[in-house]
């Protein structure tokens, strides 16, 4: 689970066998799998298993990258025509409060 939802992780007999050890003991995984969407259900088949430790140093972005500068970096605000009702269409993201009182 994430900001966005909920997602499934399918794990079958055959690679749980084999990673049990991860799958039961390491807080938290790196998968590597498929994803498959069926009636809005969004499901990952695991094909692979790390511990984020090992998947780390598997993983890890090279020293060498050449990063822009942040002040080097142009924002450009989109504006629509009705920039009043331009975002109407958004949900409120927080919950509602409550008055425990």
């Amino acid at each position: 689970e994430d900001e966005h939802g909920l997602l499934n992780v399918i794990v079958f007999p055959d690679l749980y066998s084999q990673q049990r050890h991860i799958v039961r003991g390491e807080p938290f995984i790196v998968i590597e799998g498929v994803l498959q969407k069926r009636n809005n259900t969004i499901n990952l088949v695991a094909e692979h298993l790390w511990p984020l430790s090992e998947a780390r140093a598997e993983f890890q972005i090279p020293d060498n990258l050449d990063h822009p500068d942040i002040k080097e970096i142009d924002v450009v605000a989109y504006q629509n025509e009705d920039t009043q009702t331009g975002l109407d269409h958004v949900r409120q993201v927080a919950p509602s409060s409550h008055n425990y009182r």
